[in-house]
């Protein structure tokens, strides 16, 4: 039988510490903003510290009821917009409440009960409200224990990406200072719709990840922002300025993805991708960014952008990353068939 969440609570939601965010500190600072990707790179000095296995839900934004667990010792502060939830562990436990979260159940609910126009919210008078099925303590933590070593795996797979990431911008900056223009290190591509079945929208595309969940089939008319069609060997990158959304791909995708990317091929791949995923690159896009509400750059800001000359032509690390993301989107996938699966 399924009961309201509220009367699982072992204490009142907690919300979190509205704080400036610090480039050092004593604690990393959890924000809404990170924890789909859990990559923690800013601090604060003080606030409620998070312990293992602790909840949090999104309450406000684009992401309002996006839920985050604590899986590791690392102390670290929760930010503002971020509510910590403290459960009966007799009668529920954190991590089967996180995977419930990751079910159809939880998100057909969340969009229902999200209110506000302009801003959604999920506070937590909405939350404790949320309806949810729950077996017996020991059948919980026996579903846990199927879906947990699959979860490990994506962990893992995540930290090497990281740690990639990482050694790519050091490469990139330590390669001679000339300068080139961007543009001059590129080849945008002018591709166009090709009858495409699925579409992927600007949101769908993170710092070089993608969320399948966010496909959007195509039927009846075709948007006319779906008109970029990257091909194998090739990069897209989005134009608009304060986000840093890009992928490379090393097979040609089957979908059709929006105009907000620039598509382009280069021979410098290792060299191109620490670039862009370097400081440098993100503050010359907000530099050269035109418009007022949606700033963004177009053809002539990338001959204005500048990199570090090329010493080599490398794409191993590139397609490192490319292969690790594929591989942790099919263990996402079978995670995903096991929890909708197991949990009611």
């Amino acid at each position: 039988m399924a009961i309201k969440l509220k009367e699982l609570y072992k204490d009142n939601p907690e919300y979190g510490a509205p704080l400036p965010a610090l480039s050092l500190g004593k604690y990393k600072y959890v924000r809404q903003t990170d924890i789909k990707n859990k990559i923690f790179n800013t601090f604060v000095n003080s606030g409620p510290l998070l312990k293992k296995d602790d909840i949090l839900i999104s309450r406000v934004g684009s992401n309002a009821g996006e839920t985050y667990i604590h899986d590791t010792e690392e102390k670290c502060v929760f930010a503002g917009f971020l509510v910590r939830y403290h459960f009966d562990d007799l009668k529920l436990k954190n991590k089967y409440f996180y995977y419930w979260t990751k079910t159809s159940k939880y998100k057909n609910q969340v969009k229902k009960m999200i209110t506000g126009s302009g801003q959604p919210q999920f506070n937590p008078p909405v939350v404790s409200e949320l309806m949810i099925f729950i077996p017996k303590i020991e059948t919980q933590q026996q579903i846990i224990d199927i879906i947990e070593p699959i979860e490990l795996i994506e962990t893992k797979l995540a930290k090497i990406k990281n740690k990639l990431i990482k050694l790519l911008i050091d490469l990139y900056s330590t390669n001679v200072k000339i300068q080139n223009s961007f543009n001059s290190r590129i080849k945008i591509l002018n591709s166009s719709y090709e009858g495409q079945n699925n579409y992927f929208a600007t949101n769908a595309i993170g710092e070089l990840e993608i969320d399948y969940n966010k496909i959007i089939p195509l039927t009846g008319k075709i948007p006319s922002r779906a008109n970029i069609s990257p091909t194998n060997d090739s990069f897209i990158f989005s134009k608009l300025d304060g986000e840093n959304k890009l992928f490379y791909f090393k097979e040609r995708p089957k979908e059709v993805f929006s105009t907000g990317f620039f598509n382009f091929k280069t021979e410098y791949h290792d060299h191109i991708l620490g670039f862009m995923l370097s400081d440098k690159f993100k503050l010359q896009k907000e530099q050269y960014a035109t418009g007022t509400t949606m700033r963004s750059i177009n053809n002539q800001s990338l001959k204005l952008i500048q990199l570090n000359e090329p010493k080599y032509k490398s794409n191993n690390i590139t397609i490192m990353l490319y292969d690790i993301e594929k591989t942790s989107n099919k263990s996402k996938e079978l995670k995903s068939k096991l929890i909708n699966l197991l949990i009611k």
